[in-house]
């Protein structure tokens, strides 16, 4: 029996793949996007966020916490992160509901139990179960083991990955696998290196050997292209991801992704900086115009999840 953490299990969702899906969320990520709506996924532990704009400052968690973690300064609720266990008490006793801990660590069996409760709507909807993060091969046992049993159970299954992992643990679950959402975020090492915080070399070669496997077996794959005005949505940026996918096989649709600012306040919570501008979101018409690059060269296009 596998065990990982995961910090969010979202029912009936319409975006992460077909039908209605149960999306599970894996935490940790080993890419760090400046525009990231989940910054709670990045770390692979448990965290506490704080939403010091609900919080009345009446003290009653840190009179309840066991191990004097909380405590007050300046007026604001802060987190000694050494002596904190997350053992949820917190939680529990704020009525303003100020405090969240994110992370649970749950086994393979209690993930697939929870997700099997809603298939009924999958039969129905021709949906299934999404494993997404953070990166989900950033716990690539737990998430190989999460898909062997959910095709054990005949569910449909999608990994929502950016590719950022060990080629290895792709391979491993290659015959479990129906439809791979694979983010790629730009072609561009340099910028790549600047808005991501590392380089794209493994996240491409990953996308090519995936899809000279997906020749040999069933599986098909959906870019997924998160478009940032000044950044990634340029002619050159689209006709670099032309050329590169222009090999590709089987992707079967590309996605257009808009960027918006909706996690924002969760880096406060977390004591993170937010580095966007929040002005970063192209215009519709840019947006269908790109859509329209991309049809040209033949590619099924969607913008939006």
């Amino acid at each position: 029996m596998a065990k990982g953490n995961v910090f969010n299990i979202q029912k009936f969702s319409i975006h992460d793949g077909p039908g209605i899906r149960t999306t599970v969320f894996l935490k940790g990520c080993p890419l760090a996007c400046k525009w990231c709506h989940n910054p709670e996924s990045l770390s692979r532990e448990k965290q506490i966020l704080i939403n010091h704009d609900k919080c009345i400052r009446c003290g009653t968690c840190i009179k309840i916490c066991p191990t004097n973690a909380l405590y007050m300064e300046e007026d604001k609720l802060n987190l000694n992160k050494c002596l904190c266990n997350y053992c949820g008490d917190c939680e529990i006793v704020c009525i303003q509901e100020a405090i969240e801990v994110v992370g649970k660590e749950m086994t393979d069996d209690e993930v697939i139990a929870e997700v099997e409760k809603d298939k009924v709507f999958y039969d129905v909807t021709g949906g299934g179960v999404t494993f997404s993060g953070g990166e989900p091969f950033y716990q690539p046992k737990f998430l190989a083991a999460l898909v062997r049993k959910a095709k054990e159970k005949s569910l449909h299954v999608t990994i929502d990955t950016s590719g950022m992992t060990l080629w290895e643990n792709i391979e491993n679950v290659l015959d479990y696998v129906d439809l791979y959402l694979y983010d790629l975020k730009m072609i561009d090492s340099e910028k790549h290196k600047k808005y991501i915080g590392s380089n794209n070399k493994i996240i491409l070669e990953n996308l090519k050997r995936l899809d000279k496997e997906l020749d040999k077996r069933e599986g098909s794959i959906n870019l997924r292209l998160i478009m940032l005005k000044g950044i990634n949505d340029s002619e050159e940026d689209i006709n670099l991801i032309l050329d590169f996918i222009s090999d590709l096989n089987n992707i079967s649709q590309i996605n257009l992704l808009e960027y918006h600012t909706m996690g924002r306040e969760k880096y406060s919570r977390l004591n993170l900086e937010y580095e966007m501008s929040g002005d970063e979101k192209p215009d519709d018409y840019r947006l269908k115009s790109i859509k329209k690059i991309f049809e040209k060269n033949n590619y099924q296009v969607v913008i939006g999840g």
